[in-house]
């Protein structure tokens, strides 16, 4: 009995023994793998540390190279305050490096918003011919000064009218042929080929082909096109280096339209990409007929009478001598609250047209709409309110028309989109 009961007692220790080296064995295991997911997590936080770091210190020196351009070509342009060739000279660069500004802009907002799944795509009836021209225009443009030939070589559409996202397929060409011609040597060339392949489901397919004789990529640098903020090595005298967020967006753009996109290239012999996207058809009578107007015609909107709300001084000042050119007749306030009050103690149909900032102190714009179309007057129902802000956005524009406005123009705005907005205004009240 003695030995029997010595037996039991030895196998139930042996049990706990084992129990505890494996309850030891498994702690430790679970130790290690929590030590290897913080490690781990260490080491992304440092890596997105980093990225943030790099990505700061690029954009920091490509936000001051333009802006040391336009404060560098304001001095050179007072020096030669009696030198009206000069003068000239300075205005193009300053208008140049403040169009840098804007592209940098541009793509760093796109980015964040193709992260975070924001963008939302404007499908509108589209003359794909006029956007292929328009596009090839503003590249011929920018490769002017390079020494670049642009090379247009549209071909015959089976389906030349579609329902197009107009801005994301601009911004999505603009940055791959931009590209292009910015690393391209003097006298190279970038050809941009659109063509119909064959359609899916029914669903017309267009091929765009942007093909340059450039530097070309590394096989290294290939590996790495698309990550955000990549950038060749290998840079071209006289060209930006840019964010690195061109191609990144573009790519995202084109997985955001249902398209693909490839790319074959070479160091020293040039890149052809080659995009496929899907887009509905229309008809031509769906694509509402453009007012063109040149920005300094007075007889355009002459009479027009504007209410302009801005509490922004300088924007105010250059919107009101783009009217004031145009020939429009101007009240200006500085406010929401003021827009109402002045909106609500005015005549019957006073005001053809109000241009509406958003963001403002105190009653932003969309607000100031909706009290004025709230008003129990005949015209705040139908005098036209036109966005002009600096929100820039799909879901700023749907906002817009929510509050009651008719239009979104995006600041910057050019004296021309401004005056053809109103012209348009004027055509519909005659």
């Amino acid at each position: 009995m003695l030995a029997l009961y010595g037996g039991v007692i030895a196998t139930v220790v042996l049990v706990r023994r084992r129990a505890e080296s494996q309850r030891f064995a498994d702690l430790l295991l679970q130790e290690r793998d929590y030590g290897d997911k913080l490690a781990k997590a260490a080491r992304e936080a440092s890596s997105a540390n980093s990225a943030k770091t790099e990505f700061l210190r690029r954009m920091s020196h490509d936000l001051r190279t333009p802006i040391n351009g336009i404060r560098g070509m304001v001095e050179v342009g007072n020096a030669n305050a009696d030198d009206l060739q000069k003068q000239t000279e300075c205005r193009s660069k300053i208008w140049t490096a403040s169009g840098l500004l804007l592209d940098l802009a541009n793509e760093a907002l796109d980015m964040s918003r193709l992260e975070s799944g924001q963008v939302d795509l404007n499908l509108v009836p589209t003359d794909m011919v006029a956007l292929n021209r328009e596009v090839c225009d503003i590249l011929e443009r920018q490769a002017e000064e390079r020494l670049v030939t642009i090379i247009c070589d549209q071909r015959t559409l089976d389906h030349p009218y579609a329902r197009v996202s107009v801005t994301h397929l601009k911004r999505l060409l603009l940055n791959i042929a931009g590209n292009a011609v910015k690393y391209n040597r003097q006298g190279g060339y970038v050809r941009l080929t659109c063509r119909e392949v064959e359609p899916v489901d029914g669903v017309p397919v267009y091929e765009y082909t942007i093909a340059d004789n450039g530097i070309g990529m590394s096989e290294e640098f290939q590996q790495h096109l698309y990550e955000p903020f990549s950038r060749e090595e290998q840079q071209v005298e006289g060209a930006s280096s840019g964010t690195g967020l061109g191609a990144s967006i573009a790519k995202q753009l084109v997985e955001l339209m249902g398209g693909t996109m490839s790319f074959t290239s070479a160091l020293g012999r040039g890149t052809t990409f080659t995009i496929c996207l899907p887009f509905e058809k229309c008809k031509s009578s769906e694509i509402p007929q453009a007012v063109r107007v040149d920005a300094g015609d007075s007889d355009v909107i002459q009479g027009l009478r504007v209410l302009l709300v801005e509490d922004n001084d300088l924007n105010a000042e250059i919107a009101q001598f783009t009217l004031d050119r145009a020939g429009a007749v101007v009240t200006h306030v500085k406010d929401g609250e003021s827009a109402v009050e002045t909106f609500a103690a005015s005549a019957l149909h006073e005001y053809d047209v109000v241009l509406m900032d958003i963001m403002m102190p105190g009653i932003d714009g969309l607000e100031a709409t909706r009290q004025i179309r709230a008003l129990d007057r005949e015209d705040a129902a139908t005098t036209p309110i036109i966005a002009v802000s600096a929100n820039a956005f799909a879901d700023d524009r749907r906002l817009s028309r929510e509050a009651g406005m008719n239009a979104h123009l995006s600041k910057p705005v050019s004296s021309q989109d401004l005056v053809e907005a109103l012209a348009h205004i004027a055509a519909d009240a005659s």
